[in-house]
């Protein structure tokens, strides 16, 4: 017998802590806003305002920390909305990681922060 646990969902879910956030996105939509995070560069805390809106694919059975930390209200978008809306899941990573090192060259490339097109945005440290 073959057993088998997804490691993610067949949908996108995006939380929020209190119920009229909930209200707000279904009217007008998912919106970004800035969130404070701290850039994964090895052995420095540097915090930067980052424009976003995260989205996980969790599966609903292994959900409970992830409610705990984000909130208990949330909505679920399909894997095939997302892609044709241009929606991604957050991509953690750690300090030393090649992934984040190497969008970190992006950043001092250039002098006004993120880069255009850079994907630090959906990146989240862990």
């Amino acid at each position: 017998m073959k057993v088998r646990q997804n490691l993610s969902s067949e949908a996108l879910f995006h939380f929020v802590t209190n119920r009229e956030y909930l209200v707000d996105i279904l009217k007008n939509g998912f919106q970004p806003r800035y969130s404070l995070e701290l850039l994964p560069i090895p052995e420095k805390n540097i915090p930067v305002g980052i424009l976003m809106k995260c989205f996980c694919d969790i599966p609903l059975g292994l959900i409970k920390k992830h409610l705990f930390s984000y909130g208990k209200y949330g909505i679920g978008i399909s894997k095939d909305f997302s892609k044709k809306n241009g929606i991604s899941p957050v991509l953690y990573v750690h300090d030393v990681s090649k992934t984040s090192r190497g969008y970190l060259l992006d950043i001092k490339k250039t002098a006004q922060g993120t880069p255009k097109g850079s994907l630090l945005p959906y990146m989240k440290k862990y």
